[in-house]
């Protein structure tokens, strides 16, 4: 069981009375079954740099959406049928935006969204309950928890306003890593890559690197995808 298992139900606009859910794969026969449209493509070979140059132009164009998801093929009643219902312990207008399992534990995983809402499941997403991050609660803000990432044990959290959370124990523990002013746009999206080492894109396209656990960034472009739309 892997993260890709796992189907995010998002509704294109929530609402006082939106029900959020989950949906599951049930397993059939001791086999795992996955939707055909959340099958990985062993073909596919699209490198990290472009898929994160592609989250960033997606970022700059649909800025207004809250969360952009792919279009995919519809499913057939059969496959539907082989999900599982779970509900969420959040408020009804809570927007869910990202969702990661930890590689060393597919049955650990994280649940992010608007109004500073983390969510933690430890049995495969069944049950979820609510994660208090005590570094992230200190000042009078309402975050919204964009990304969440993991390689190993090792994790990511971005979100808005600007905040990054690192975790080195498959998020036990999380460290608020202090982020320069310096940094344009918001933080929309990161992909952790090896230990102490992550990508992140903003909202204006701009894509910076880091390898000793986000203290330090490098830009990995000259300049964003905004500014060189605006030319």
């Amino acid at each position: 069981q892997t993260a890709a298992a796992h189907l995010l139900a998002v509704p294109a606009m929530a609402t006082a009375t939106a029900a959020l859910h989950l949906l599951l794969p049930t397993r059939r026969r001791g086999r795992l079954l996955v939707p055909r449209a959340c099958q990985a493509d062993s073909s596919a070979t699209t490198s990290r740099r472009g898929l994160i140059a592609d989250t960033a132009t997606a970022a700059v164009v649909a800025a207004a959406a809250p969360l952009l998801l792919p279009r995919l093929p519809a499913a057939r009643a059969e496959d539907l049928s082989e999900w599982e219902r779970v509900g969420l312990p959040i408020d009804p207008g809570v927007v869910l935006l990202d969702i990661a399992f930890v590689p060393d534990d597919p049955s650990h995983g994280f649940l992010l969204g608007t109004r500073q809402t983390i969510l933690e499941t430890k049995d495969g997403g069944r049950t979820w309950f609510p994660r208090s991050i005590p570094s992230a609660e200190d000042e009078d803000f309402n975050y919204r928890f964009n990304s969440v990432s993991f390689s190993g044990k090792e994790g990511w959290i971005v979100g808005k306003p600007a905040i990054l959370l690192h975790t080195k124990d498959a998020g036990d523990s999380w460290e608020r890593i202090p982020l320069s002013a310096q940094l344009p746009g918001d933080m929309v999206y990161i992909q952790a890559t090896g230990e102490q080492s992550a990508e992140m894109v903003t909202d204006e396209g701009a894509i910076y690197v880091t390898s000793n656990r986000g203290y330090n960034w490098k830009a990995a472009v000259q300049e964003t995808v905004s500014a060189t739309l605006n030319r």
